[in-house]
C-alpha cells in the first residue's frame, strides 16, 4: 500500500509493505548501502522531473518551471526517502502553493491603489501592460490585483504517478540490495 503525504509543492510517498526489503540494507555496511540506494533513488526520482516540468505552467518569469528538482537518499537503517517538487532555493519555487491553492482578487486596504516602482515593473511585461503610469513616471498604479483560480494540478499529477513510482521503487531497492551484496562479497577480508 502507498500513500502520498500532502504537500502543496513537493511529493513525498510513503510506501508500506516493503519494510523487509528496506531492512535488508541494515546487514550491509552503511557506506555500501548508502552508495547504492542514494544513487538509485536519485536516478529513480530524476525520471519524473521532465514530465513535471513539461506540465508546469510557464508563467511570465519561468521561475516555477526552472525550480522543479528531485532528491533521493537512504536514511539508515529502515527508511528510504525520495522527494520531487518545486524547490524554494533562491525563492524560485516559493510561489508554487499559490498555483495549487489559488488566490483571490485583492485590493490595497489603506491606499486607493497599489504602487509598484517602474524599475521593478519594467522587468515584467504583464505589469507594464496592466498598470497606469504615474505623472512623475516613478510608479505603476493598480486598483486591485487579479486572483488566480485553484488548479489542483500537482495533487492530480501525484495521483497519476503513484502506481509507477511504487513499482519502480520496489524494483530499484531489490537491484540496489543485490549490487550491495555483490560489492561486499568482492571486498577482501
Amino acid at each position: 500500500m502507498s500513500e502520498i503525504v500532502p504537500g502543496a509543492s513537493s511529493m513525498r510517498v510513503t510506501v508500506t509493505g516493503i519494510e523487509q526489503l528496506v531492512s535488508n540494507f541494515a546487514i550491509l555496511p552503511r557506506s555500501v548501502a548508502s552508495k547504492y540506494v542514494d544513487s538509485g533513488m536519485r536516478k529513480h526520482m530524476k525520471q519524473y522531473v521532465p514530465d513535471l516540468k513539461a506540465r508546469t505552467v510557464k508563467g511570465p518569469t519561468g521561475n516555477l518551471r526552472r525550480s522543479v528538482d528531485s532528491k533521493g537518499e537512504y536514511k539508515a537503517p529502515y527508511r528510504v526517502m525520495g522527494l520531487i517538487g518545486y524547490t524554494k532555493i533562491g525563492k524560485k519555487g516559493s510561489h508554487a502553493h499559490l498555483l495549487e491553492s489559488g488566490t483571490k482578487r485583492r485590493s490595497p486596504e489603506r491606499a486607493g491603489t497599489l504602487a509598484i516602482p517602474v524599475a521593478f515593473a519594467s522587468r515584467y511585461k504583464y505589469l507594464r501592460k496592466t498598470g497606469v503610469l504615474s505623472r512623475d513616471e516613478r510608479f505603476f498604479w493598480y486598483r486591485s490585483v487579479r486572483g488566480m483560480p485553484k488548479t489542483g494540478f500537482f495533487k492530480a499529477w501525484q495521483k497519476s504517478k503513484r502506481q509507477g513510482f511504487v513499482l519502480g521503487l520496489e524494483k530499484l531497492l531489490l537491484e540496489s540490495f543485490n549490487k550491495g551484496v555483490a560489492e561486499v562479497a568482492r571486498r577482501p577480508g
